[in-house]
């Protein structure tokens, strides 16, 4: 039987469900990633800058190579 088949399988807490691993990651980014006074959300945004950053970085570095990988 396949984890949380049993009688509560629709359960949100049931980490084998879509809701259950959603909750996880939440979970697991408000006890890890947050500091006093900062929320999920101002994490997220503060990753997202730091990403695009270092793409941005690496794309204008010398010898970098395009990103296009079609013919055109």
């Amino acid at each position: 039987m396949p984890p949380c088949q049993a009688a509560n399988s629709q359960d949100d807490l049931c980490p084998a469900s879509v809701p259950g691993i959603a909750r996880a990651i939440i979970r697991f980014a408000e006890e890890i990633l947050t500091e006093d006074g900062q929320d999920v959300a101002d994490i997220l945004k503060q990753l997202k800058t730091a990403a695009l950053r270092q793409t941005h970085d690496a794309h204008r570095a010398p010898g970098a190579q395009s990103a296009r990988t079609t013919d055109v």
